[in-house]
C-alpha cells in the first residue's frame, strides 16, 4: 500500500534530517574534524539519499498505477523528481567535500533545503492519496 510506504519515508527523513543536524553541528563546532571522518559522514548522507530516492520511486509507480486516474499520477513524480534533486544535492556536497572544502555549511543548507522541499512534496501526495481514498470509500458506501 502507498500509505505504508509513505510510512517507511517518513521514518527514513527523519532519520536523515537527523543526520544532517549532526553533520552541521559538527561543522560548526568542531572546525577540527578530521578530513577522513567528514568524508565518511557525507558519504553516509549521500548512501541515505540514494535510498529516498528508491523508496520515493516505488510509491510513486505504485501510487500512479491505483491513482493515475484521479491525478494523483502527477503529484508522485513530482515526488520522485525531489527525490533526484535531493541526492544530486548529495552528490555535490560529497564532491565538494573531497576537493576538500572543509567548511560544508553552504553546501549542507543547500542539502536541508532539497530535504525540505521534499517533505513539501511527501505530504502533498500523501493529502492526495488520503483524498482519494476517502471518495473511493464514499462511492463504495454510495453506489449509484
Amino acid at each position: 500500500m502507498v500509505e505504508r510506504q509513505l510510512m517507511t519515508i517518513d521514518r527514513e527523513i527523519r532519520v536523515f534530517e537527523r543526520e544532517i543536524g549532526q553533520l552541521e553541528n559538527e561543522v560548526r563546532e568542531a572546525q577540527d574534524l578530521s578530513s577522513r571522518d567528514l568524508r565518511r559522514r557525507v558519504a553516509n548522507l549521500r548512501n541515505r539519499a540514494d535510498g529516498v530516492l528508491d523508496l520515493s520511486a516505488s510509491a510513486a509507480d505504485e501510487c500512479s498505477d491505483a491513482y493515475s486516474c484521479m491525478g494523483a499520477g502527477a503529484a508522485s513524480m513530482s515526488l520522485e523528481g525531489q527525490a533526484r534533486r535531493l541526492r544530486r544535492q548529495a552528490g555535490q556536497l560529497q564532491r565538494n567535500i573531497k576537493k576538500g572544502e572543509t567548511d560544508a555549511l553552504r553546501a549542507i543548507e543547500r542539502l536541508r533545503g532539497s530535504l525540505r522541499n521534499y517533505n513539501r512534496a511527501r505530504a502533498s501526495i500523501a493529502r492526495n492519496v488520503t483524498q482519494l481514498r476517502g471518495l473511493y470509500r464514499g462511492a463504495a458506501q454510495r453506489p449509484y
